[in-house]
């Protein structure tokens, strides 16, 4: 039996060696550490999201609106602000406190910006805010309400930028729309790693996925 523990395991450190060691970057997801490589003792058909998405430039040759004609460069804010509660509608609780957080750093950088001088030292920034009420009726979102206010952001309020929600399920309703308007969204509250994996150019996130996250807890905690 000594004999044989010794050879096996300089077999084991001959199998596992080239699964953990000498895995590109490039095949990394948000710098996954090597135990938590996907698919890292076999070779998958074909490996996703290895090039990070870059904004090539849709909408540039839109005209700039004329400043004259503008009081403010208004900026959208949709998020939990407060409940609309119906009969047979569940929320959840903890989505409104961190909407909260949000509309504060949404409202901090906006003064921050103004007090650099506005956009181009021209016009001041404004906020405007929509709820999204972040119901579920019979467990299933209701679109209907965060859709409505988005499309109203966009074509009333005639915002030039969102900052987006927290639940997944509206934010790609939300991201669906600003795909058809051309609009920038920069996700604040979101987790979900999908949310910048559709390919829309105009995209962005600002917080670490649920993905990255997870690794960081498994990894250290």
């Amino acid at each position: 039996m000594r004999r044989v523990s010794p050879l096996l395991s300089w077999l084991f450190l001959l199998v596992s060696a080239p699964l953990s060691w000498g895995i590109p970057d490039s095949l990394r997801y948000a710098n996954t550490p090597d135990d938590m490589v996907p698919y890292r003792r076999i070779e998958p058909y074909k490996r996703y999201f290895l090039v990070p998405l870059e904004y090539t430039g849709p909408g540039r040759e839109y005209p700039e609106p004329d400043p004259s004609t503008l009081r403010s460069v208004k900026i959208g804010y949709i998020g939990p602000l407060y409940r609309e509660v119906h009969p047979g509608v569940s929320v959840t609780p903890q989505y409104f406190e961190i909407g909260q957080n949000m509309l504060w750093g949404a409202q901090m950088a906006v003064d921050e910006a103004n007090a650099r001088g506005g956009w181009r030292g021209i016009l001041p920034y404004e906020l405007v805010m929509k709820n999204d009420p972040v119901e579920q009726v019979d467990d299933t979102w209701m679109w209907g309400p965060v859709g409505s206010n988005v499309v109203d952001l966009i074509w009333k309020d005639k915002v030039w930028a969102l900052f987006t929600t927290i639940s997944s399920e509206n934010s790609h309703i939300l991201i669906r729309i600003a795909l058809k308007a051309e609009l920038p969204i920069m996700g604040t509250a979101d987790t979900d790693p999908t949310f910048v994996e559709t390919k829309i150019p105009w995209l962005f996130r600002c917080i670490s996925d649920d993905r990255l996250q997870c690794y960081i807890l498994a990894k250290y905690a």
